[in-house]
């Protein structure tokens, strides 16, 4: 069981976790390749059974299932060509709080509580790089986020400054 305890005047946040996993992948995993439609990068985050314990006055207990954040930049054929599309999903198979079943999808959502705010499947895109986020517990001193997965681009050997989908 992994433990980690942020110190701080506020309440206390404990974070209990059974299993991390995180994972990379390229295809192909060969940079020196002609670039293809579907040549991707990857990232995976995975976390499983998490218990979040704020305590203080009102005390709050979030309890989630396995929390999965992917993060992606594929090579799509376009109208001028290939080009990157920049891709992020995460899901959460259960969530409760303070014993209560909460319903979770996969859309961005936040659900309010008195030490501030659970933001769950959120994804941040630039022009170059996309950021999933499954869950962020966001306090006024500190955020605790649980699976986090990011993917950029950056240019090729033979284009360094320009789009790594094209030659």
């Amino acid at each position: 069981m992994q433990r980690c305890s942020v110190p701080d005047r506020s309440p206390p946040i404990k974070v209990e976790s059974k299993t991390l996993d995180a994972t990379t992948a390229l295809t192909p995993d060969n940079l020196n390749t002609t670039p293809a439609a579907g040549d991707n990068g990857t990232a995976t985050a995975r976390v499983e059974q998490v218990k979040i314990t704020v305590g203080g006055i009102a005390p709050v207990t979030i309890e989630l299932g396995v929390v999965q954040a992917t993060a992606k930049a594929t090579c799509a054929t376009g109208p001028g060509g290939l080009a990157p599309v920049l891709t992020g999903a995460s899901g959460i198979s259960y969530l409760k709080i303070n014993g209560i079943s909460v319903t979770v999808g996969s859309a961005p959502l936040t659900v309010p509580l008195v030490v501030g705010a659970l933001k769950l499947n959120a994804t941040t895109t630039t022009p170059t790089s996309v950021t999933q986020q499954a869950v962020v517990l966001d306090t006024l001193l500190t955020d605790v986020v649980i699976s986090e997965a990011h993917a950029d681009i950056h240019g090729s050997t033979a284009n360094p400054t320009g789009n790594p989908c094209r030659v």
